[in-house]
């Protein structure tokens, strides 16, 4: 494998999925946001007892996210929802006899009684491929609703500006939100909300502001939704977005407010933390590693002298914040 850039495949006809095209494991903002999240789990693991939860996913055919939380959290209950085409595959693609996968549209297994949501405390991310929609704000609804006190909602979600066309009931941005999203819609939008970088703050606060609003409305007033992660990345030329956050009581958000990373993945109403890692060969990361760990911004000259090229500070400041997140890519070869 090319440790230099994500591994792109050849598409299969008519799969409709995306890891059709694009090997998941292989995006270096992608796998950083995981190791994020999974620290940020793996510290709640021992108060929360995350091993006796269940992890809620779509798994695909590579299972990342299930390996972390079998491996990482211990947990054994693990389930992935897969179209009805791709089931078959995944299945067979399961790295572990306790994965179940159920078939068919997330949107209806998670009311269909085919998981009791309400039994169990569960991890629960919904890392669509495409855009937020009124399936998006269902499911997320059904989630909020019927999952306990203690379990962690994740979604993640495309969002590329030009996903979310206004039609002719909708003459502008902010029509087509409000057509697509009620009363999530912000009014008046942001500035800038209608460019390529604007837009996915748009998109994540009317996430979080959704999973907030539901827990308040369904729940006791001591219940409430608190946000853990707000992430934009870009693997690629699409933007994604990733929001989370936690059902809990008093008791659990004592718990919660104690993390080491308590506030660090998440500014809600402001921008989301940005994962913008460089490309880097196994030589040139070593190189910057050599520089790190360090407090400061790193000298944009000292960078250029080092790796022989200059790099925009952005992508330098993303790498010394996160560099020990940074993933390593290997070729193996099997020998029979």
């Amino acid at each position: 494998m090319n440790s230099d850039a994500p591994a792109i495949v050849e598409p299969l006809p008519d799969m409709g999925s995306s890891f059709e095209s694009v090997n998941y494991g292989l995006r270096p903002n992608k796998t950083v946001e995981r190791r994020l999240i999974f620290d940020t789990l793996t510290q709640l693991s021992g108060p929360m007892k995350l091993s006796e939860y269940r992890y809620l996913g779509l798994g695909a055919i590579l299972f990342v996210d299930f390996v972390l939380a079998h491996r990482g959290l211990g947990i054994d209950d693990l389930v992935s929802i897969e179209y009805e085409s791709n089931a078959a595959r995944a299945q067979k693609n399961a790295p572990f006899g306790c994965i179940k996968v159920l078939p068919g549209d997330a949107s209806v297994v998670l009311v269909n009684g085919s998981i009791d949501l309400g039994s169990k405390r569960t991890i629960a991310w919904m890392d669509y491929d495409g855009e937020a929609d009124a399936t998006t704000i269902g499911d997320l609804e059904v989630l909020c609703t019927n999952l306990p006190v203690g379990s962690v909602i994740l979604a993640t979600v495309n969002a590329v500006r030009a996903n979310y066309k206004s039609d002719e009931a909708a003459a502008n941005l902010g029509d087509s939100l409000k057509k697509t999203f009620g009363a999530l819609a912000p009014d008046p939008l942001p500035k800038k909300a209608d460019s390529m970088n604007g837009f996915p703050p748009v998109i994540a606060e009317i996430l979080m502001t959704h999973c907030i609003r539901v827990v308040q409305k369904s729940r006791s007033s001591e219940i409430s939704f608190v946000p853990l992660f707000d992430f934009v990345y870009k693997d690629g030329t699409s933007p994604m977005v990733t929001i989370g956050g936690i059902i809990t009581d008093q008791a659990t958000r004592e718990i919660v407010s104690g993390l080491p990373t308590a506030g660090m993945f998440t500014s809600l109403s402001s921008q989301p933390v940005e994962l913008d890692l460089p490309i880097l060969t196994p030589r040139e990361r070593l190189i910057l590693d050599r520089l790190l760990p360090s407090q400061g911004v790193l000298n944009p000259e000292t960078i250029k002298d080092a790796l022989g090229f200059s790099m925009r500070p952005s992508l330098t400041e993303s790498y010394r914040r996160l560099y020990k997140f940074y993933p390593t890519f290997t070729e193996t070869h099997c020998v029979s």
